[in-house]
């Protein structure tokens, strides 16, 4: 949504450059839900999940049509692989190596990660 333009709107503006900024907003919007819907966000580590949103931020991603689509999913499913293997090397970094179970070299019997789970008022998080 534009902001420096009188009541933030896109439907005062002419009609040639209101659409365009209504296509790249729904494009960004329907691009968010898929990738949401399809699970896919939660396979992705933070920097892959990082890199997505700038690029639905800065206008870096392909207007939504069927091809577009195919093409981004089976880039994803490629390199499913390499992000999990990254999201693993993430966790292995993070963790405190004040714990003797904590080992660089395998999964052991356990890992302890601080604040992985927290308790509020609204139950485990």
């Amino acid at each position: 949504m534009k902001q420096d333009f009188r009541c933030g709107c896109w439907l005062m503006e002419k009609p040639e450059t209101a659409m365009k900024a209504i296509t790249r907003n729904l494009d960004r919007e329907i691009w968010r839900d898929l990738m949401q819907r399809s699970g896919m966000l939660s396979l992705m580590d933070a920097q892959a999940r990082d890199t997505w949103y700038r690029s639905l931020e800065y206008d870096n991603f392909p207007e939504i049509s069927e091809a577009n689509i195919w093409s981004t999913f089976e880039q994803l499913h490629q390199n499913k692989d390499d992000v999990f293997e990254r999201g693993v090397i993430n966790v292995f970094r993070v963790l405190s190596w004040n714990y003797k179970t904590n080992s660089p070299c395998k999964f052991g019997s356990k890992i302890i990660v601080n604040n992985l789970v927290r308790w509020d008022r609204w139950g485990f998080i």
